[in-house]
């Protein structure tokens, strides 16, 4: 039997995660079946299995592709001569793309998370993810030595970070208007930023 090449498992595993996405998105976390993804791909469900041990272990893979998008996109972070309300207005602006893609899938599991502690901890997980991501930014706002010149505290700040962004994002499910969500945004970061807090 001839052997698989890891490029050939690596493609495979992200045309699964890919078909997910989709899935996850179209019909809910709940209502999306394993054996759905494998019709969908048109392999069998053992093949599936092969990449991916339950539906659970296929949202991680899910919230690792966002994460990824996050690190890949990493030059949105440098402020690059913007002024503060430009720039925290790009980071929106950016994390808004993503979530479009994302926060239906992650709203669908948090209500399935009652019901599934695995599920429960991947969020978890995701959540210490999403704080680090916050911290990174905030780091990069403290390096250009405009903002945060004196703070300590910036894991505590990027939780708070979290926070708001989950907020503000949250209204956008329920048509608040972008523009609004994307004022309040910069100018609550902008005022925390230079409140030194």
């Amino acid at each position: 039997m001839p052997k698989v090449s890891p490029e050939y498992k690596q493609r495979i595993r992200d045309e699964i995660v890919k078909t997910a996405i989709g899935m996850f998105s179209k019909n809910g976390y709940q209502s999306t079946k394993m054996s759905d993804v494998a019709e969908v791909m048109g392999i069998s469900k053992g093949k599936l299995y092969l990449y991916f041990q339950s539906k659970e272990d296929l949202f991680y893979a899910v919230c690792g592709d966002y994460d990824q998008l996050f690190y890949r996109d990493d030059e949105v972070y440098h402020a690059d001569g913007l002024d503060l309300s430009e720039y925290l207005g790009k980071i929106y602006d950016h994390e808004i793309s993503l979530l479009d893609r994302y926060y239906p899938i992650l709203i669908d599991a948090l209500a399935e998370s009652k019901r599934n502690p695995h599920l429960k901890s991947i969020l978890k997980k995701e959540r210490l993810v999403a704080e680090q991501m916050a911290l990174h930014f905030l780091q990069e706002i403290q390096k250009s030595g405009r903002f945060l010149t004196n703070s300590k505290n910036l894991s505590e700040l990027s939780r708070g970070v979290v926070a708001l962004y989950d907020g503000l994002a949250s209204g956008r499910f329920t048509d608040q208007d972008y523009k609004s969500n994307r004022s309040a945004f910069v100018a609550t970061m902008a005022a925390i930023l230079k409140g030194e807090s």
